[in-house]
């Protein structure tokens, strides 16, 4: 159906100009005539020129064809020639039919009429090789685009697929560390590792989901770590209203949280604080983790495996858009994250 249309518009559009072409020539010739005193009749005129139009018309088709299907340069321009010369051998037969009489047909007409008609094919012939490289390039870079989604939408699966199993991990372990001192809260965090495992098995198919979701996952995680570490954890969140809506990748800021609670919190005896920050920063969304580093790591910015794995999502999903950077502010360890900020109104 969708081939029949393309194929009725085509035919409508070679006919419409034509058609526009045969008007234009019968009223350019029409008023040569009376110019040089010969009587004209604008109708004979027009109606000689639709039916000579009309044949260009019908050959167009096969013009086009030709050109499509003929890639040898000789090839090409023969059956150009050819099908210039067809249409100027029936010139003189049209010609009789409006004005009554069969012009003197000559050699020389010949080759005057069959030249002036390869100027027409030969531009039809190069605006269809024009038309067909533009599609063919557009084709190309329509493909080309597609097989680099698909490549980095398989990469960005696999990045997402090492965090689970890492998020995981980590989990259990904090788990693990409770089942024999604390079997209540042991059982209260698997309870809820059962249900962020869950949610992360929604997000798996989610390119990107609302920062508040992301901000609901994180309360729940802490509170995995805050059974584990009691007091010695502690937690600020400062996360403008506004910004409440963005979109960000799943799983953004739990590894710079875990990163944070990892090389700091685990490491120290005493209460650490870990901060968590999110706001609207020159049109653009700048995200913090914050944490008191141990003594022994005051001169080093030491990473998880998850801190590799958001900066390789982050490349992925925005490219130059984005930037992730892990620094040290005096005692203090920040990952900063600034991203397009989406999903909210800007």
């Amino acid at each position: 159906m969708i081939r029949m249309r393309r194929l009725a518009a085509f035919a409508a559009v070679t006919v419409g100009a034509w058609m526009v072409i045969a008007v234009l020539s019968a009223y350019q010739h029409h008023n040569i005539a009376l110019l040089r005193g010969r009587d004209s009749s604008f109708t004979i005129e027009l109606l000689e020129k639709f039916v000579g139009c009309l044949i260009f018309a019908c050959v167009t088709p096969a013009v086009v064809y030709g050109a499509l299907r003929i890639r040898n340069v000789f090839l090409l321009a023969l059956f150009g020639l050819t099908m210039s010369w067809l249409r100027a051998e029936m010139s003189p037969m049209i010609y009789s039919w409006f004005h009554g009489f069969h012009p003197p047909w000559t050699l020389e007409w010949r080759i005057a009429l069959t030249c002036q008609d390869a100027l027409f094919f030969a531009g039809l012939i190069a605006a269809t090789k024009y038309v067909d490289a533009l599609r063919e390039a557009s084709r190309r870079r329509n493909t080309q685009a597609a097989l680099l989604a698909d490549l980095e939408r398989a990469r960005l699966q696999r990045l997402r697929a090492d965090l689970d199993p890492h998020f995981l991990f980590n989990s259990l372990t904090a788990v693990a560390a409770l089942l024999h001192a604390d079997v209540a809260a042991a059982e209260r965090m698997i309870r809820t590792l059962r249900e962020l495992l869950e949610r992360s098995f929604d997000w798996a198919s989610s390119a990107e989901i609302a920062l508040s979701e992301e901000l609901d996952f994180l309360e729940r995680y802490l509170e995995i770590q805050q059974t584990r570490f009691g007091e010695r954890l502690r937690v600020e969140v400062d996360v403008d209203r506004d910004v409440r809506g963005a979109s960000v990748p799943p799983l953004l800021l739990q590894p710079l949280v875990e990163n944070a609670i990892v090389h700091g919190v685990a490491r120290r005896t005493q209460p650490t604080r870990v901060s968590i920050r999110a706001h609207r920063e020159a049109g653009r969304l700048h995200l913090e983790v914050r944490n008191t580093a141990a003594p022994e790591h005051a001169s080093s910015t030491r990473r998880t495996i998850g801190l590799p794995n958001t900066a390789g999502r982050l490349q992925l999903l925005y490219g130059a858009r984005q930037t992730f950077a892990l620094r040290r502010d005096a005692d203090d360890v920040i990952a900063v994250v600034t991203m397009p900020l989406a999903g909210v109104s800007a």
